[in-house]
C-alpha cells in the first residue's frame, strides 16, 4: 500500500522527523514535562522586559519580573494556586498605543446614623473590614475605605486615591480588559440600627448599594487594545505545549488560534494548545467566540459573573488540566483524563448566585464549543469545571460535529505522535532504508537497515502499549489501515498513516430505579 505524505508536509535536505497530527478524522503515568507560557500584560515596575520568555518560579518572582499589580503576576498567582509545584513560563505583552485605564468610583453620600463596618471585594479579595463609626462623614468613610485598599494595592490589580467622598480604583494595566476589575461593597451595622450611609458604584446594576446588600460594580472606559502578535512571534519557535492567553477579544484570540495551529503543523511539531478566559454576561457573546474559532486547539473557560479576570480563569484551569485537583488527575498523570467537576479552588472564585447557570444554559454552552464553570459542589465560594471542551464544533464542510470536542482526543493523539516521534529519533538514527525483503525468510541482518515493513512493526507495538495504558482503543481492529511505504519521489523518506481511536469518557450513566412493590 503506498501511504500520501500529509497535507502540508514540505520537502527539502533538512534531516527530519516530521509527523502530522490529523484530528477529527474518524490509567497511565506520563512524563510531567508540560511546558505552559502566560501571556498578559505587565507594568513598569516590572524588570523582564516586553516580549521576552523567561521562567516564573512563584508569585513573588513573577511580581519582580512584571510588576506586583500587573496582570501576568495575577495570572502567575492564580496559577501557582493550582499548581504551587508546576513549572511555567511567560512572556509580557506590549500595552496598545496609548491605552486609557478603566476607572472604578465608590461615591459614599451621608454621615452614618450608626455604628457599623464597610467590606469591599475587588476581584474575590476579602479586604480587612473599615469600621465606621457613629457620626462619621462621607468623607472621613471614603478615606478610611482608600487607606485599607492602598494597604492592599501589591495584592490587587488596581490602585486607589481618594477626593473627599470618593474613591477611585484605577486599573494597573491600561486597556478595555481593565473594565473587567469587579468591586463588591457591604455596608453592614454593628447593632440593630441602620448605618444609612450609602455608596454608589459606577457599572453596577442599581447605583445605590445599601445597609446589608451585596452590590457589585464595574471599571469602565477602559481602551485601545493590546495586539500579541509579536509576544506570539517571540514564543513561536519554543516548545510549548499550552499557551494561555489573558485576551479577549477577536482578533487576539484568532492570533493566538493561528498561532498554536501554525506551531503543530508537521514540519514544525511544537504540538501545543490555548486557553482563554470568558466572563461575557450574554452567553450568545461567549458562543459566537467559540464558534468564529472552531479549533479543537484551543479551550474558551466561560464564567458568567466572575470575581476573576479572563486571564487569572485561562491560568487556573490551564495548571488544573496539567496537574489535576488532588482528587481528579491531570493530564500530567493521565493524557486521557476526563476532569469534568475539575476543582479551581482556591485560586477561581464563585459568582454570586444571580449568576448562577441553569443547565440549559451549561448544555446550551457546551454544544457551542465553550467550557461552563460553575459553583463548586465541594468547595463553596469557588468554581469547578462542569465538563472541558475545546471550540471545535463544527467540520469543514459546515456540519456539526464533535469528534474533538473533548480535549483528551487532542491530548492522546498528540502523545502518539510525541512516543512514535521519540522512538524514531533513536530507533532510526543510524538506518538506511530498503524496500520491503520480497522473501520473508531473508531479510537484511544488517543493524543498519530497517524497511517498511518493519518500521510498521514499531508504531503497532507503541499503539498496543498504548492501549494496555488505556489510552487507546481497538488497536488491532485498526491494525490492517497502519501502513508504511518508502515516498515514490524521494526514497530516502519513509512515510506513515497512523489511525488510532482514543479512548472515549464516561460522561453520562442513565438507570432506572423502578419501585416494584
Amino acid at each position: 500500500m503506498s501511504v500520501p505524505l500529509p497535507s502540508g508536509y514540505t520537502s527539502s535536505l533538512l534531516p527530519a522527523i516530521s509527523i502530522a497530527v490529523q484530528l477529527g478524522v474518524g490509567a497511565v503515568p506520563a512524563s510531567n514535562d508540560f511546558r505552559p507560557v502566560l501571556l498578559g500584560n505587565k507594568v513598569s515596575a516590572g524588570l523582564t522586559p516586553v516580549e521576552t520568555v523567561v521562567e516564573i518560579y512563584g508569585p513573588d518572582d513573577a511580581a519582580t519580573k512584571f510588576g506586583a499589580r500587573s496582570e501576568l503576576t495575577h495570572m502567575a498567582r492564580a496559577w501557582f494556586k493550582k499548581a504551587p509545584r508546576g513549572r511555567v513560563w511567560a512572556c509580557a505583552v506590549s500595552e496598545g498605543d496609548t491605552p486609557v485605564a478603566a476607572t472604578c468610583t465608590l461615591l459614599f453620600a451621608t454621615t452614618a446614623a450608626a455604628a457599623g463596618v464597610v467590606r469591599v471585594r475587588i476581584n474575590g479579595v476579602r479586604l480587612p473590614e473599615v469600621a465606621v463609626a457613629t457620626g462619621d462623614t462621607a468623607a472621613t468613610i471614603a478615606s478610611a475605605v482608600n487607606t485599607m485598599i492602598a494597604a492592599y494595592d501589591e495584592e490587587l490589580p488596581c490602585t486607589s486615591g481618594v477626593s473627599t467622598a470618593t474613591v477611585t480604583l484605577t486599573a494597573a494595566n491600561a486597556g478595555p480588559r481593565g473594565n473587567n476589575l469587579r468591586v463588591v461593597v457591604e455596608i453592614v451595622p454593628s447593632g440593630t440600627s441602620a448605618v444609612s450611609t450609602t455608596v454608589a458604584l459606577n457599572g453596577g446594576s442599581g447605583a445605590t448599594k445599601v445597609d446589608g446588600y451585596f452590590g457589585a460594580g464595574s471599571a469602565t472606559a477602559g481602551s485601545v487594545a493590546d495586539s500579541y502578535a509579536n509576544a506570539l512571534a517571540a514564543i513561536y519557535a519554543d516548545s510549548f505545549d499550552f499557551v494561555v492567553a489573558a485576551c479577549a477579544d477577536d482578533t487576539n484570540r484568532g492570533l493566538v488560534s493561528t498561532h498554536v495551529t501554525n506551531a503543530s503543523a508537521v514540519n514544525e511539531g511544537r504540538r501545543r494548545a490555548a486557553f482563554f478566559g470568558s466572563i461575557e454576561s450574554t452567553l450568545s457573546t461567549a458562543q459566537g467566540d467559540a464558534t468564529a474559532l472552531n479549533n479543537p486547539r484551543t479551550e474558551i473557560k466561560h464564567l458568567k459573573g466572575a470575581h476573576n479576570t479572563t486571564g487569572e480563569i485561562a491560568a487556573a484551569n490551564c495548571a488544573a488540566h496539567i496537574y489535576g485537583d488532588g482528587a481528579l488527575p491531570g493530564i500530567a498523570q493521565y493524557r486521557a483524563a476526563k476532569q469534568n467537576g475539575l476543582q479551581l479552588a482556591p485560586a477561581i472564585y464563585a459568582p454570586e448566585v444571580s449568576d448562577y447557570l441553569t443547565s440549559t444554559q451549561k448544555a446550551s454552552l457546551l454544544a457551542s464549543g465553550v467550557t461552563p464553570l460553575a459553583p463548586s459542589r465541594s468547595n463553596p465560594g469557588y468554581a469547578e469545571v462542569v465538563r472541558p471542551v475545546t471550540t471545535r464544533t463544527a467540520a469543514v464542510s459546515g456540519a456539526t460535529s464533535y469528534a474533538v470536542i473533548d480535549p483528551s482526543k487532542v491530548r492522546v493523539a498528540d502523545e502518539v505522535a510525541r512516543r512514535v516521534e521519540a522512538f524514531a529519533s533513536v530507533a532510526y538514527a543510524d538506518k538506511n532504508l530498503a524496500p520491503d525483503p520480497t522473501d520473508p525468510d531473508n531479510t537484511p541482518s544488517s543493524p543498519y537497515v530497517t524497511w517498511p515493513a518493519a518500521i510498521r512493526e514499531d508504531i503497532l507495538a507503541i499503539l498496543r502499549q498504548m492501549e494496555d495504558e488505556g489510552l487507546l482503543v481497538n488497536v488491532n481492529a485498526h491494525a490492517s489501515d497502519v501502513a508504511v511505504s518508502i515516498d515514490g519521489t524521494d526514497n530516502t523518506v519513509a512515510v506513515a498513516v497512523i489511525p488510532v481511536a482514543v479512548i472515549p469518557h464516561l460522561h453520562s450513566f442513565v438507570a432506572a430505579v423502578q419501585q416494584v412493590a
